[in-house]
């Protein structure tokens, strides 16, 4: 009977889908590749970026568009696939479309007919990066991760870049006095012990580049990188943790761009990083590390052990013009491991927590009470920073940047990736509430009953 259920379902979503599709843009010969790819059982949708951009003093614009891997619709060699290059004049319109696998990522109950309605497709994150010219000269340029929640078979995401955003002058550069060649090495060895890297610097990321060609590198550092604070009270002990079994839990970390055009462009070694925005970061832990653990009237930092990906590229040259296009990435990829801050030497012990003397009136009384998943509370997106931390990247003598990495207030809650959770063991009575009355927070404040 239940598979009879989930048969109806999914033939309802293919002609609903059908049809949606067929109106929208009738005899496209994308309509027509989703369509027969769902009469066959394969299930397809169609992303569109609808890229506004800047109206500014420049000749021409060039948008360069890449995608993040997924679960359901994974890339060839697991880093960013392109998918689109174009040029395009100030102030226009750029569309750009990409077919991929449609998976339902998250259902919601319509609470008119008591049944279950696609809430959106497996999310997709994407880097668009923008670079203006003028006189063959660069003059702006402009790039951020976006993450598109897909809640049909066709979804439209706009994009509006700001004129006014991450200006040239705005950049610093990173770069050594000299640039010296680097060997490309297998990528092996890849979970040292956190023993091992609490013993050096916690904050220094070094490149270990994986594959490398003539025009393009492709890498990845190890870094701690400041998450939440984690609290617990007298008769409690609590413990933040992480799962790496479905759903995975993830966060959301910073990741930074940079990117030049031009017939001379600029050495690997002279990048400019700016922010990309946040990205979503799963957990991959061994079960014995996922979850430290505070005891008494104190509160900790917790740490995340992220494993962050280095490409850079040349990506096109125009053979007319002799203009060539290249970018650099620096992206958030896996979190590795977890620790509080005493764990990892950056204080001694932990800080002394003084519970508040009056209750806000949110607070829960704590029957019953052992993990509390955040994004079960209400999990959103935002672009609000909750904490950050200054880390040295450094790719051997070719470059060095001390960058900020932010921890962001954001979280998806799905069949996919979940959030993290705080578990509670007690011998007492207590109260509990998120800091600020939002699960975004990621931290749970407690008081004696």
């Amino acid at each position: 009977m239940e598979n009879k259920v989930k048969n109806i379902l999914v033939l309802s979503i293919v002609v609903v889908a059908a049809f949606a599709i067929m109106h929208s843009v009738l005899a496209s010969d994308e309509a027509q590749v989703i369509i027969n790819n769902w009469l066959k059982g394969k299930p397809k949708m169609l992303v569109k970026l609808e890229i506004d951009l800047p109206s500014i003093n420049a000749d021409k614009c060039i948008v360069h568009v890449r995608r993040f891997p997924s679960i359901y619709n994974p890339t060839k060699d697991g880093y960013t696939e392109p998918i689109y290059t174009g040029t395009h004049k100030p102030g226009s319109r750029v569309i750009v479309s990409k077919i991929l696998n449609a998976y339902v990522t998250k259902y919601t109950l319509d609470k008119k007919t008591n049944e279950l309605r696609v809430g959106y497709y497996e999310p997709q994150e994407f880097l668009v990066l923008v670079n203006c010219l003028k006189n063959g000269k660069q003059v702006y340029k402009w790039g951020k991760i976006v993450e598109v929640y897909p809640k049909s078979i066709i979804y439209t995401k706009k994009i509006a870049v700001q004129a006014n955003q991450l200006l040239m002058n705005q950049r610093q550069s990173h770069k050594f006095n000299k640039t010296t060649h680097i060997r490309a090495i297998s990528r092996g060895g890849l979970n040292p012990s956190i023993t091992d890297s609490a013993s050096t610097d916690p904050f220094k990321c070094s490149i270990v580049i994986q594959e490398e060609g003539t025009d393009y590198k492709k890498g990845y550092c190890l870094t701690w990188v400041k998450g939440p604070y984690l609290y617990s009270i007298e008769g409690l002990t609590t413990k933040f943790c992480l799962d790496s079994r479905p759903p995975k839990s993830a966060v959301y970390l910073e990741a930074f761009e940079d990117l030049d055009a031009g017939i001379f462009l600029r050495p690997e070694s002279d990048v400019e990083w700016s922010s990309a925005g946040k990205k979503l970061v799963p957990s991959q832990i061994e079960i014995s590390q996922h979850c430290p653990s505070l005891t008494g009237n104190h509160k900790e930092e917790i740490y995340f052990w992220t494993e962050y990906i280095y490409e850079w590229s040349v990506y096109y040259c125009d053979s007319f013009s002799g203009i060539c296009y290249e970018y650099w990435l620096l992206y958030p990829y896996m979190i590795r491991g977890i620790a509080k801050a005493s764990d990892l030497g950056i204080t001694p012990y932990p800080e002394d927590y003084v519970p508040p003397s009056n209750l806000p009136p949110y607070a829960n009384p704590g029957y019953y009470v052992d993990k509390i998943y955040f994004g079960q509370y209400g999990a959103y997106q935002s672009d609000v920073s909750l904490s950050g931390i200054t880390v040295t990247v450094t790719y051997s003598n070719v470059w060095s940047a001390s960058l900020t990495i932010h921890f962001y207030k954001a979280g998806r809650d799905d069949n996919q990736y979940t959030t993290p959770y705080v578990y509670v063991e007690y011998t007492r009575f207590f109260y509990w509430w998120f800091k600020d009355n939002d699960p975004m927070t990621y931290e749970v404040l407690f008081s004696p009953g």
